[in-house]
């Protein structure tokens, strides 16, 4: 299945999950909190975007279109944070995003998403706990609602480096392909390390065992993601860069009469251009591309998404 598009609900909760608990190392060498700052801060973002993708499909389904279209991308969302200390630190949730093709409307995806997550930091390691619960809808109809809660654990190293160990429960229950829902176990081994110019590189290690009411969607992955992000000043803004590089290989349980299952490769590349015009206002680029190489014939394709868009935010 594809996951090149970040419109589908897998890709659009790890991302959150991600967000949430990546390390600020200027935060986690505090060790007091001012007299002054507020338990409760609530921030918002807002993004509209024009996106052309090569190859229109939703992942879940194993379904792309083999034709191309433009689509228009919105994404809002608010977030409620509690921090009686700086040590512990809780975070309310609510994003929702739409993509709406120019003729391909039956692909217009619709996401919701509700999420929980609270961090404790110890003097050892910081520790957290998350939920979140997403709704789509495909096309005028509803499609797919997914359920992940998990626990993670981070350690600082050497005032540069991060290293986070997550695991995950997630459940997939769909509207009408019911063999297709799942319960699956994942986990995730995250390592950063963060230089003086503010730049940083990640590597991140994942596994995820899925079991489906039909047993020809179930699989077992195994997948490696590589990041670096640079900020350099442009005209007294910030511009900053985001390679990313993520490789996959699923392995489904079922066997054709040959004695050979499914098995699928993929690998994806991603360039981020962020520009800050305003301190409320950046300017995004990005451009995606994915290689996807599956023993099952819908399955095997190539996808290329070029995006440009504007964030507001406060």
């Amino acid at each position: 299945m594809k996951t090149l598009n970040e419109c589908t609900i897998a890709r659009s909760v790890a991302l959150m999950t991600a967000l949430v608990f990546t390390p600020r190392l200027h935060a986690m060498n505090d060790s007091s909190l001012s007299d002054e700052k507020s338990w409760f801060s609530l921030t918002g973002k807002g993004y509209v975007a024009y996106q052309h993708d090569s190859n229109v499909g939703i992942s879940e389904l194993d379904t792309n279109s083999n034709s191309a279209d433009s689509a228009r991308y919105t994404k809002g969302n608010l977030k409620l944070s509690i921090a009686p200390t700086d040590a512990w630190v809780s975070d309310l949730s609510v994003t929702h995003s739409a993509t709406s093709y120019g003729e391909q409307s039956e692909f217009d995806l619709d996401i919701t998403t509700l999420g929980v997550a609270s961090s404790y930091a110890f003097e050892a390691l910081k520790v957290g706990v998350h939920y979140y619960d997403a709704n789509a809808s495909l096309g005028s109809d509803r499609f797919l609602s997914y359920e992940q809660y998990g626990v993670s654990a981070g350690k600082l190293i050497m005032q540069r480096g991060y290293v986070r160990l997550s695991t995950d429960k997630v459940a997939k229950q769909f509207e009408t392909a019911t063999n297709r829902n799942s319960n699956a176990d994942s986990f995730r081994a995250d390592m950063f390390w963060f230089f003086e110019d503010d730049d940083f590189v990640e590597l991140a290690l994942t596994y995820q065992d899925e079991d489906a009411v039909d047993n020809v969607f179930s699989f077992k992955s195994n997948g490696l993601e590589l990041g670096y992000s640079y900020p350099v000043s442009v005209l007294s803004k910030v511009l900053t860069f985001k390679l990313a590089y993520q490789l996959n290989n699923r392995n489904y349980a079922n066997e054709t009469a040959g004695g050979i299952g499914r098995e699928d490769d993929s690998q994806r590349i991603k360039l981020d251009i962020n520009y800050e015009v305003l301190s409320y206002l950046d300017v995004v680029f990005s451009a995606r591309s994915g290689d996807f190489d599956s023993t099952l014939a819908q399955a095997d394709y190539n996808e290329t998404i070029a995006e440009i868009g504007v964030n507001l935010h406060f």
